[in-house]
C-alpha cells in the first residue's frame, strides 16, 4: 500500500510515467495539500488545468 501511495502521490513526475501527460509540476505544497498544473493530450491536442490534490499517506490521494 505505501509503495502505491508513494507512486500516486509523486505528482511531479507525472509527466515520465503517466500516459499522456506531457507535463505536470506542483505549485504549492502544504502538509496534506498541494496545487499542480498537469498538462495531458497528444497533438494536436493539449489540455491544461491546474488540480487539487489531498493526501493522506498511507492510503488516500484525492484530486479535484
Amino acid at each position: 500500500m505505501e509503495d502505491m501511495y508513494a507512486v500516486v502521490s509523486d505528482v511531479d513526475d507525472y509527466k515520465h510515467f503517466v500516459p499522456w501527460c506531457r507535463d505536470s509540476v506542483v505549485l504549492t505544497r502544504k502538509p496534506g495539500h498541494l496545487k499542480a498544473k498537469l498538462a495531458v493530450g497528444f497533438p494536436p491536442f493539449l489540455e491544461k488545468y491546474n488540480s487539487s490534490v489531498t493526501l493522506v499517506a498511507p492510503n488516500l490521494v484525492k484530486v479535484g
